[in-house]
């Protein structure tokens, strides 16, 4: 009974919806924004895909008026776009605004989301755009290159505190050697226990030995980003034999990934630091070692690598190299 009735809950607001939607003054689409800085950049290239194409667009960031906090509640999350990209345009809407938005034109009360997956040209403001991530629009990485264009990404190194460029300038220092630098993401935090957005995997010592083993030689320098020096120091620095640098006196989550950018090879661990940090390098051959944590990943993650320069190698799990 009681499963009777939110659907025809769901269905009367849904046609609820409908019928306000043309008399609203002023439609537009309002995106939610949640979660860390590479989620606040890949839900703002979202609103951007929409506002390329005529929509007014607003953005609902009172998630981070709350308790901004990450899977575990333990690591707080700040909203940082603006101070790191001061020059985009962000509206935000106001709470009548979103509260109505939310209740009668949310993707997460009449399936908005997954009608419209796939054929977003289809799409009429007002429109509430809840959770659903950028990689449900665009079509291909050139795509996601002329969207992120927008953020000027190299004007981070004007915010970098003196450790982050203490940190670059090594980097360039070790590429005028002639040294292969390597930037290692090791997210732990959050990670260390499964995560359904990340395939319910912990990556294992034997993942970051396989990719070290891979990409590594004697002529490498490995810079290493993590939230989680314990677990680098006792399960991956073991496998490295070549020299490295533990970067974990920046202050601010943006100079580790301006900063992972700069590397000529990047090597993923879980969550999204080295996708982005990826797609902002500029080098012609530039390299991205990344794991397979979900199903269908292989078509949805080449979306996100801007153009046509560099090599992505998308590696299947073995059995010992993540945790369920």
């Amino acid at each position: 009974m009681l499963r009777i009735i939110k659907r025809v809950a769901k269905f009367l607001l849904g046609k609820i919806g409908v019928t306000t939607k043309y008399f609203e003054k002023d439609p537009c689409v309002i995106i939610w924004i949640d979660g860390g800085f590479c989620s606040q950049i890949f839900r703002y290239l979202k609103g951007r895909w929409f506002a390329v194409r005529g929509f007014k667009v607003k953005y609902d960031i009172s998630w981070y008026d709350k308790s901004p906090l990450d899977g575990l509640k333990t690591e707080r999350r700040d909203f940082i776009l603006l101070k790191c990209f001061p020059h985009i345009e962000l509206e935000v809407s106001r709470f009548p605004e979103r509260c109505r938005y939310k209740f009668l034109y949310g993707t997460n009360i009449h399936k908005t989301g997954k009608k419209y997956r796939g054929h977003y040209d289809q799409v009429q403001a007002p429109l509430y755009n809840f959770l659903y991530d950028l990689d449900d629009v665009i079509a291909n990485e050139n795509e996601y290159e002329e969207l992120a264009q927008y953020l000027h990404w190299e004007k981070l190194h004007d915010i970098l505190g003196p450790e982050a460029r203490k940190i670059e300038q090594s980097i360039i220092q070790d590429k005028q050697r002639g040294l292969k630098v390597i930037g290692l993401h090791v997210r732990r935090g959050d990670m260390s226990v499964p995560q359904h957005a990340y395939g319910g995997k912990v990556l294992t010592s034997e993942y970051y030995e396989y990719v070290i083993n891979k990409a590594a030689d004697k002529n490498s320098v490995i810079y290493i980003f993590s939230n989680g020096f314990d677990f680098v120091e006792s399960e991956v620095i073991p496998h490295i034999k070549c020299k490295y640098v533990m970067v974990n006196k920046t202050s601010e989550v943006f100079e580790d990934i301006f900063l992972c950018s700069l590397c000529s090879v990047i090597i993923a661990g879980q969550g999204s630091l080295a996708k982005i940090a990826y797609s902002f390098n500029t080098e012609a051959e530039r390299r991205l070692i990344r794991p397979i944590l979900r199903v269908n990943e292989e078509e949805n993650l080449p979306k996100y690598y801007a153009g046509s320069r560099g090599i992505v190698e998308l590696l299947t799990l073995s059995e010992n190299m993540y945790e369920h």
